[in-house]
């Protein structure tokens, strides 16, 4: 059975949220949500 870690971002409004979720992207994390300024993401746990 697969197994989730998660994490929620928040990015300032005046932020760069491309240049954040592709980091996070790189690291393995993928975008489920937004919620105002805050991104949800998910990845398998390791």
């Amino acid at each position: 059975m697969r197994k989730w870690e998660y994490q929620i971002q928040s990015v300032p409004v005046l932020g760069d949220v491309a240049l954040v979720l592709n980091r996070l992207g790189e690291e393995g994390w993928e975008l489920v949500a937004v919620v105002g300024t805050n991104y949800f993401l998910k990845r398998e746990r390791r």
